[in-house]
C-alpha cells in the first residue's frame, strides 16, 4: 500500500474562510510606525528619534481557536496510517 502525505495546511490571515464566523482567526497587524510606539512605552526614556528611521519593530497579534491548523492526531483515529512519531 503506497502512503501519501497530502499537506492540509493554509496560512492564517484576516477573512479566510476557514472556520464558522465566530470562530475566525482575528489578525492585528502592527507596522512600524505603531511598533516605534509600542517600543518607546515598553523602554523608558527611549525617543522615537533615536530609532533607525525612527521606525520600531512590525508584529503581529494573532488569535485563533485551538482547533486551528493542521490536525495531528487523524492518523491516529483512522488505522492502518502514519502517526506523527513515523512521518518521513
Amino acid at each position: 500500500m503506497t502512503r501519501h502525505l497530502i499537506d492540509l495546511s493554509v496560512s492564517h490571515q484576516v477573512g479566510i474562510k476557514s472556520d464558522p464566523p465566530a470562530f475566525l482567526p482575528w489578525i492585528d497587524y502592527v507596522g512600524h510606525d505603531r511598533g516605534a510606539i509600542q517600543l518607546v512605552q515598553a523602554f523608558p526614556g527611549l525617543n522615537p528619534a533615536g530609532l533607525p528611521g525612527q521606525e520600531g519593530w512590525a508584529v503581529k497579534f494573532v488569535q485563533m481557536i485551538t482547533h486551528a491548523g493542521t490536525i495531528w492526531t487523524r492518523p491516529i483515529i483512522t488505522a492502518p496510517a502514519w502517526t506523527t512519531d513515523n512521518l518521513p
